[in-house]
């Protein structure tokens, strides 16, 4: 077996990620680009049964949005970007409406009542990760969602998204993301009205996994499956999310390779994971027994 990873190589396969191909949002040619190029260098490593697995996920045609917090009828622009399978708001056109905040999820339970309809709805924290709050959220019609990640307290603004499922069954409001920073400010200055026009337009497109197997010695043996994933958020190159796991998945294609290890080790490279695991649940759908 080689004596360890190849800094020089894994420098290599990442800048090609990040920086030859660049965003790799489910469904585009960016995407598509990156499965290219890691089925190549799973072929290189010489593994065996490598191929690419499509399956359909839903792709982002347009998406701009423009979002103003302010105190009675001042309001200022906040810097913001549409949630991965939100819709617009009606008509294209804004709304605007009081201001509710919402802190995630303490306050979801008490707070998701038919009183926020109409209303503009700052989640602070993550987006509900119970299908039953997500239905409740759906079910108040509030005129828009603003989210604010608070595991990244920055000045940018941070993508993601909700899983396609529950909006396929719930439904979803028209939902953005804002910078935990600028959303900080103005609840410290206790803003209680905001104007939102939300543009999302989503059209119907294929993603992929890529997979490639060490054979082990032992076949009968359950295998061993290592993953990452290649697609990215919007305007972002994805250099730790997931490019690092690509690269280290490439290194290990090459490590592992070298010698047959007793169980099978199965490398696959999700597509659509920042639609929330897309891609994992269409490879476990269809790897089901």
């Amino acid at each position: 077996m080689p004596s360890g990873p190849v800094p020089e190589r894994i420098q290599a396969r990442w800048s090609h990620l990040c920086q030859h191909i660049g965003e790799r949002r489910a469904g585009s040619a960016g995407e598509r680009a990156a499965a290219e190029y890691i089925l190549d260098q799973f072929r290189q490593a010489h593994l065996e049964a490598v191929h690419a697995e499509p399956f359909p996920c839903t792709a982002v045609g347009e998406a701009r949005a423009e979002i103003a917090l302010g105190l009675g009828r001042s309001l200022e622009s906040v810097p913001a970007r549409v949630l991965a399978g939100s819709p617009g708001t009606p008509g294209r056109k804004a709304v605007s409406g009081a201001l509710v905040w919402v802190e995630m999820p303490e306050q979801a339970e008490r707070l998701f009542q038919p009183a926020l309809r109409g209303k503009i709805v700052v989640l602070f924290g993550p987006m509900p990760t119970r299908a039953d709050l997500h239905r409740r959220l759906a079910q108040c019609q509030p005129a828009a969602v603003i989210h604010v990640d608070d595991r990244l307290p920055f000045d940018w603004v941070k993508d993601d998204g909700v899983y396609p499922v529950w909006v396929h069954r719930y439904g979803m409001p028209p939902t953005v993301t804002i910078p935990y920073q600028a959303a900080w400010a103005w609840r410290k200055r206790g803003a209680n009205r905001a104007r939102a026009r939300i543009i999302a337009e989503l059209k119907s497109a294929h993603s992929q996994n890529v997979v490639g197997e060490i054979r082990g010695r032992r076949p009968e043996l359950p295998l061993v499956l290592l993953g990452a994933h290649h697609d990215t958020q919007c305007n972002n190159p994805g250099a730790d999310d997931n490019a690092s796991g690509v690269v280290a998945l490439l290194e290990l294609a090459v490590l592992l390779g070298a010698e047959r290890p007793l169980r099978t080790i199965r490398l696959v490279s999700f597509g659509a994971e920042e639609q929330l695991s897309v891609g994992s649940r269409a490879y476990a759908v269809s790897h089901r027994k």
